[in-house]
């Protein structure tokens, strides 16, 4: 063998560089390889499947439908390293035991199919065994002796018929009936109506208010069906939150493609959407009841799709979905368990983990909700800016405007309004006005960030740019 020549200590690698090793495919023959390609096969082995032990659920889960029937969604799951997806079925459970109760475990496996392992019935009775080379739990089903529904599970109609209290939720939508049409008879999942939405605006809303309010510990899954008709690019979402009559609960869920089974480019059929309430993250921790649901609308102008049957469900037992759940749970205190929106940190002493919101660590601009006023504003108008719970602009007249309900924190925020017209805008004392200075006959966009930067007192700053 040829001695090594100019051999450098204490060299810098790079990954085109070579190390000598043995090739056992070529008769032990000694030959170089690059840390690139060793990099590559460790990869590939570890992290795809090679003797990977990472088995779980991406997006998508079931739900209770009927009887022993549940509608499980589109899914996609890692199983030992390897990644899959499976088309939405609906199973039905075997009947009930007449002496025991027994658990039934919904699969879905390495075949792309969807199935149920059927329990023994027992007075104690345990899960069955899947095969955990080629299957993966969905979620598990209690069938008490002699039962004809599962055990603990009900369900909150919301939207089926658009019927309305007391049956259903109110539904409203910001269209007129163009856009968004509440009772439309085209192909609805259920029943004789869906909800059509044909070409939405961004942020174009759909709502339904409830008139009781629902303990946040009543539900655990929130579903609906969606059929599209016209493509979402890859840009669309769907955005949800949580409210109390007017109040604000939560921060947005977003539905795009891959999230809580749905498949954007699946057209003409109806596909099921679990979102668990977990994945809400609500403002204020200490939080017990909501009534009403809100849906946005965003990057669809040139999407079809209908909605129906949305349910608020509790009672469900289905596995962590990737997007909603942290799987950090033996690390962190249990209070953290399960919190969306959250980051690990390590903490001062560097012997652990932490879960921080990631909100207080970096400064965020949530999205603006628009509203168009095409006419003179006469009277008194308020407009919320709502990103934030209470936070809100009162035009009067054709005069002035002026701030309400100042969000009090330690995180930036921002917002944007494009105003024209004889106002005189009059603004809190703590705002510092930046660039031109508002002009009636153009155009006027006016930029705001506010935070009180841990000082107890709101500081913000204000941009207007005038369109010339």
């Amino acid at each position: 063998m040829t001695k090594i020549k100019n051999y450098v200590v204490n060299a810098t690698p790079s990954l085109d560089d070579k190390l000598i090793g043995t090739d056992v495919d070529i008769n032990n023959f000694t030959k170089n390889f690059t840390i690139r390609d060793i990099a590559s096969l460790i990869e590939n082995t570890f992290t795809n499947g090679g003797g990977s032990n990472d088995t779980r659920i991406i997006s998508g889960g079931a739900v209770w439908l009927s009887g022993l029937t549940y509608s499980v969604s589109n899914l996609e799951y890692v199983i030992n390293g390897n990644q899959y997806t499976a088309r939405g079925v609906n199973v039905t459970l075997a009947d009930a035991d007449d002496t025991n109760p027994r658990i039934d475990i919904i699969y879905a496996d390495s075949n792309g199919n969807i199935g149920v392992v059927t329990g023994t019935p027992s007075e104690s009775p345990l899960k069955p065994f899947i095969d955990q080379n080629t299957q993966i739990q969905v979620s598990f089903v209690l069938i008490n002796a002699e039962a004809t529904a599962p055990a603990g599970v009900s369900s909150y109609l919301v939207y089926n018929e658009n019927n309305g209290s007391p049956t259903e939720f109110n539904s409203s939508e910001n269209t007129s009936n163009t856009r968004i049409q509440l009772s439309s008879t085209v192909s609805p999942f259920i029943g004789d109506k869906c909800i059509y939405v044909q070409k939405p605006f961004d942020y174009d809303n759909l709502g339904f208010l409830s008139t009781v309010d629902y303990n946040v510990s009543s539900v655990d899954t929130f579903s609906f069906y969606i059929k599209i008709d016209r493509t979402f690019v890859p840009t669309s979402k769907i955005s949800v939150s949580l409210f109390n009559n007017a109040t604000r609960l939560t921060s947005d869920i977003e539905i795009s493609s891959g999230d809580f089974g749905l498949v954007g480019n699946l057209i003409g059929e109806y596909q099921l959407i679990v979102v668990p309430i977990s994945a809400f993250s609500f403002n204020d921790p200490s939080t017990v009841s909501f009534n009403r649901v809100i849906f946005y609308f965003n990057e669809l102008q040139d999407s079809i799709f209908s909605l129906d049957y949305f349910r608020f469900l509790n009672g469900i037992e289905n596995e962590p979905q990737l997007n909603t759940y942290l799987s950090l749970d033996d690390t962190f205190d249990e209070s953290y368990t399960g919190k969306a929106n959250y980051i690990p940190i390590v903490i001062d002493n560097e012997l652990g983990l932490k879960l921080v919101d990631y909100k207080t660590l970096f400064p965020t601009e949530n999205f603006i909700y628009g509203i168009r006023e095409t006419s003179n504003i006469s009277g008194t108008k308020e407009i919320d800016l709502y990103n934030f719970t209470d936070f809100h602009y009162t035009m009067i007249g054709d005069t002035t405007f002026t701030f309400t309900g100042v969000p009090i924190g330690n995180l930036v925020k921002r917002f944007k309004i494009r105003l024209t017209g004889p106002f005189i805008p009059t603004f809190p004392a703590w705002f510092d006005i930046y660039g031109n200075t508002y002009n009636g006959v153009y155009i006027n966009d006016i930029l705001g960030e506010i935070s009180n930067g841990n000082s107890g007192s709101e500081i913000g700053e204000l941009v207007v740019h005038t369109r010339y």
